[in-house]
């Protein structure tokens, strides 16, 4: 350095960067600086054609790195695979593994997120396995929080501090002595509980797990995936239905389903939700020519028209006469009521109160009609013709005053018209008697 002009040196560093808008200061300080790092920069120096052809070295500088994957046994639980000593989540345990399977990697994420912890892991994963481990840090800080967890789940035996260049070379010597010299430990009876316990737990979460994600066949897809379906309609109104050989219906049977509601919610819009109520339902068409479809459809616009014809004499009628009527078939049933009056002979003496009345009295003989015409249905079902040809006033009577079992049992006419009443039955497995 005798030989160095500083003015001259300083000269020719504005000169080379001039272009890149640096500034050359001309002071000089004193102070004492400390000079513990300056090892760790020779150290770089030495070595800087390896480190500069190191391929990780190269992946980080090129911001490219890929992890290799890691192979592992999916029939067998990381819980038994690994021996953590602090909490760690699915992501920490496969970090875990790259650090076991020799793979070399960056572990990156925000504070809090459980460096920390992993690197613990990591630590007691290697000295299990019998490997020695030596964990540098920038930062103080970082080295104590991965110490201090160390100590907290009984490693520190086998933790030795070297971070501090201050540190007692005799405390030193003292700790690595009686590391070398501990006496090899085994785990107690309720650890043993504890795991088993555990590992009971854990196979019985990965059956229902996997239960829960197994592909069923035929409609290919998972309990999982169906309940997140479902999930999406929870603000609908339950439904209930019963579905027949549910087991059957594969994909395209369920595709077809699908596409058929969709047709539906299409067509609610025309016929309404209630279906049943449209007036086309129940109408089954096997032609589908279009000739058909043609002839069908005009069939269909020339009934129209005659409905609004017939609406509007059925609000004439409704008007002229102060009737109520919604529905034309109300109508016709009047006339044959009337029809049927008149052909009894009932007119003269119907007609001579007001019409009022008169309706009072149609209307009334319509309800009883309708009431003998569902009874007439349930005798039918169960009769044959001739339940008409007996006295239904008499048997009514008679079976009327048997009113408890012990009557019933020891009475011989009791039994005299049940079997008559059997003997007029169709073939069915029931009696019905209407009393």
């Amino acid at each position: 350095f005798d030989d160095l002009n500083p003015q001259l040196f300083i000269n020719n560093l504005k000169e080379i960067l001039a272009p890149l808008d640096f500034e050359i200061l001309e002071e000089a300080r004193l102070s004492i600086f400390s000079f513990n790092k300056l090892n760790m920069y020779l150290d770089l120096d030495l070595n800087k054609e390896k480190i500069l052809n190191n391929k990780n070295i190269i992946a980080l500088a090129k911001n490219d790195y890929k992890l290799n994957e890691v192979e592992s046994d999916n029939n067998k639980d990381l819980f038994l695979e690994l021996h953590n000593v602090v909490d760690a989540d699915y992501s920490q345990e496969e970090a875990i593994k790259y650090a076991l399977s020799g793979n070399s990697f960056v572990l990156q994420g925000p504070p809090g997120t459980g460096k920390s912890q992993t690197i613990t892991n990591i630590i007691s994963e290697l000295i299990y396995n019998g490997k020695k481990v030596l964990f540098v840090s920038e930062k103080k800080a970082a080295l104590d929080i991965v110490k201090k967890n160390l100590d907290r789940v009984n490693l520190n035996d086998y933790a030795l501090e070297l971070h501090n260049y201050k540190e007692n070379k005799k405390n030193f010597i003292e700790e690595l002595y009686k590391t070398i010299n501990k006496e090899k430990t085994e785990l107690v009876d309720k650890a043993k509980e504890n795991i088993d316990e555990l590992t009971s737990i854990t196979s019985n979460l990965n059956k229902y797990n996997n239960e829960l994600n197994k592909i069923i066949e035929p409609i290919n897809l998972s309990i999982f995936d169906i309940l997140s379906n479902a999930n999406h309609y929870n603000n609908l109104e339950e439904t209930n239905y019963v579905i027949d050989d549910v087991d059957k219906i594969g994909e395209k049977e369920f595709n077809d389903t699908i596409l058929l509601l969709e047709q539906f919610k299409n067509m609610e819009k025309i016929i309404g939700y209630n279906y049943r109520t449209y007036p086309l339902y129940g109408l089954k068409i096997d032609n589908n020519s279009y000739s058909f479809k043609v002839n069908f459809k005009n069939l269909l616009i020339n009934d129209l028209s005659n409905s609004k014809e017939l609406k509007e004499l059925l609000n004439e009628c409704n008007e002229k006469y102060n009737l109520k009527y919604s529905h034309a078939k109300e109508i016709f049933d009047l006339f044959d009521y009337i029809s049927f009056i008149h052909e009894n002979r009932f007119t003269d003496s119907l007609f001579k109160e007001d019409f009022d009345n008169i309706l009072y009295k149609i209307n009334s003989l319509i309800v009883i009609k309708e009431e003998m015409d569902k009874y007439k249905n349930i005798i039918d079902q169960a009769y044959n013709e001739k339940i008409y040809e007996i006295d239904a006033k008499l048997y009514y009577d008679e079976l009327s005053k048997y009113n408890s079992k012990i009557k019933r049992f020891f009475s011989h006419k009791y039994k005299k018209y049940i079997k008559n009443l059997y003997q007029l039955q169709k073939e069915m497995n029931y009696m019905i008697i209407i009393l």
